[in-house]
């Protein structure tokens, strides 16, 4: 049966598998083979967990479906913890993806915060890691509140950076020793409150 469902901003979706197999797969003579393969990156098991997002070009493509997970959530009534997005591209008119479904999430409640960084648009260039450095405060109590940190993109450069960035936010922030920031972020990718789905 093929699973057809509205978004978050009203637009009809249809199920990647499930218009597969009932549009272009004949049932009766064709052969479809399936591969399950078991991944780690994915929402924690409660709801009520705080999320951070990192996410920067096309690495936004999951957090759309992690976003879309919490809205059908909220709206079965489930209590739903905070979301909080970095996103960034080069340019706000061309490159700001998904630009109406992140807005309206944002209005409803289901993302908490939406920081945007969108590189060529002034002067200075400016990243997704500068915007979590100026939020360090906040993204420290997040994290010390149990919130899980997912990175998803490019890795040669930003994700790189990214987790650079949230070591000096744990030493400088949280007063961890230099010596033991390496096992603190350790402890999180052992616990799964630390994931990259980068290439």
């Amino acid at each position: 049966r093929e699973v057809t469902y509205t978004n978050a901003v009203g637009h009809q979706r249809h199920g990647i598998a499930s218009t597969y197999l009932t549009r272009r797969v004949n049932i009766a003579s064709d052969i479809t083979k399936v591969f399950i393969v078991h991944s780690h990156f994915s929402l924690p098991e409660d709801p009520l967990t705080n999320i951070i997002l990192v996410g920067p070009g096309t690495g936004l493509a999951p957090f759309l479906g992690f976003l879309e997970e919490r809205y059908w959530l909220q709206n079965t009534g489930t209590s739903i913890g905070k979301s909080w997005l970095f996103f960034g591209d080069r340019h706000r008119a061309t490159d700001f993806l998904c630009q109406n479904i992140l807005l309206n999430y944002e209005k409803i409640g289901v993302l908490t915060h939406l920081s945007l960084a969108f590189s060529r648009d002034q002067d200075t260039k400016i990243y997704v890691q500068d915007r979590i450095w100026e939020a360090r405060e906040t993204i420290w109590k997040w994290i010390n509140d149990g919130a899980h940190i997912y990175i998803c993109g490019e890795a040669a450069h930003m994700a790189k950076d990214v987790e650079f960035t949230l070591k000096k936010i744990a030493i400088e922030v949280g007063h961890i020793d230099p010596h033991d920031v390496e096992d603190f972020f350790k402890n999180l990718r052992q616990n799964k409150r630390f994931l990259k789905d980068v290439y």
